[in-house]
Order: C-alpha cells, then structure tokens, then sequence
C-alpha cells in the first residue's frame, strides 16, 4: 500500500511538472523577450491553525525566519504585462517556546524550551506581472503581480533548545513527517496557494535589478487532524533582489 500511494505521488508530481512546462512552452510562443536570472533574499514563515472554521489562538508559537531563493523566468507579452515563473527553496515552518516550572526527574526549574521546525518545500510559484514605468529616461518601474504556486514537501528538521540553570541542550531531528503514520492525521506532500506581491524593476547593465515583495499562503491546508477538526496553515511573507539577463528575443513585422 505504501508503495502504492508513493507511485501515485511521483506519477502526481510529474503530472504537475510536466503542465507547468506545457504552459511556459506555450507563453514562449507569443513571448517577445525571455530573461533568466537568480534571485536571493529573506523570508518570515507564520502559522495558522482552523478548528471547525475557527481560528486557534496557540500559546507559545512564533514566526520563523530563514534564507530563501531560487531560479527566475520572464516572458514578456507586452510593454506592460508579463509572465513570472520561478524555481525556488521554501522553509515553511514555525517557533515554539514552552516554559516549564519543573522537570521533577532532573530537579530542575524555570527551564525553557524553544524548538525550531523547519519544513522544507521545492516551490513552483507562477504570476502574472503588470508593470509602470516609474521613468522613460532611465526605464526603473514598479510592478504589482498575482497568481497561484504549487510545492512539493521535501523533510522537516527540528532543532530543540532546553534551557535551565545556564546550561543547554541542543537536539536536533530529521524526518520526512509525511511517512509518520498517526491515525487521524493527514499530512500533504503537495501544497498549492495563493501569491501576490509588488517590486521594483531597475536596469543595470545587460539586464534588470529586481526587488521584490511578496506574500503567499497554503489554501490546502498542510496538516488535517480528523479527530478533532483542526486544520493547520503557513503563510510566508518575503523580500528577494534578483538579477535577470536577456536570452531570447522576438520581432515581429
């Protein structure tokens, strides 16, 4: 059976893959300029959890920051309208600090916990891009984008910090939680959304400087426990600087 569900994810998956290029094939047939870059920045993850359509207030959870980037395509359609496609490494995780009065087998006291769990997502985000220019002399415009992505889940790292008496001890675990098998709960290895965001365009030498904002967030929810109803979330809001070159240009008579 497991084998079964697992041929069915990579069948899912290259399905999936293979729809996304079918549709960059199909822009760069009506495209006039095609550049490729790299992009590099910081993002901040935030969890969210839903019990029966409700929102949970959870004690102890926090945001999580982390280094994020990827691949970059362009294909533009007109002066002002543009199809963005990206590649890129996603950490959608969480912070969660617990105190403890005691930990009576130890006999210690005011010790604190703080865990950091990274769950780490291949990302396919996919927008469309209307641009302004801000200056014709020197071409800098801003740009306001929206559209949908799609990511595959790759593991989870948890690093755990226990505090107490100024003494540390550090774990850390890696697992692909999708294998746990916990009855009643449902983790997704495919994850879809919504993605927005706005930046600048800024020519610098061959190519364009391009300094993003973006916002996106799970419309599947990553993790569903059936037993009780809860529903849990994340949303990522990031700042990128990318870098884009020309490969391909059309005219057209």
């Amino acid at each position: 059976m497991r084998c079964k569900n697992l041929c069915l994810l990579k069948m899912n998956f290259k399905g999936i893959f293979l729809t996304n290029i079918l549709i960059l094939v199909s822009f760069v047939s009506f495209g006039q300029l095609i550049t490729l870059g790299m992009k590099i920045g910081t993002s901040i993850s935030m969890y969210s959890a839903y019990e029966s359509g409700k929102s949970m207030d959870i004690e102890g959870i926090r945001s999580l920051s982390f280094i994020t980037g990827g691949l970059t395509l362009n294909l533009k359609i007109s002066d002002s309208w543009c199809f963005h496609s990206e590649v890129i490494f996603e950490d959608k995780g969480n912070r969660n600090i617990t105190h403890f009065d005691s930990i009576s087998n130890r006999k210690i006291y005011d010790a604190t916990q703080t865990g950091w769990r990274h769950n780490y997502f291949l990302q396919f985000p996919q927008t469309i891009r209307y641009s302004l220019k801000l200056s014709k002399k020197n071409r800098v415009s801003i740009y306001f984008e929206a559209g949908g992505y799609f990511a595959y889940y790759i593991s989870t790292k948890y690093v755990t910090y226990l505090l107490y008496d100024e003494t540390s001890e550090k774990t850390v675990t890696n697992s692909d939680i999708v294998d746990i098998n916990v009855q009643g709960i449902v983790i997704n290895r495919f994850d879809w959304g919504a993605t927005v965001g706005t930046g600048l365009l800024i020519p610098l030498w061959k190519g364009f400087l391009d300094l993003n904002f973006k916002y996106d967030h799970m419309i599947q929810p990553f993790i569903i426990d059936n037993l009780d109803g809860t529903k849990s979330y994340y949303s990522v809001f990031g700042v990128t600087i990318g870098y884009s070159l020309p490969v391909m240009k059309k005219y057209y008579n």
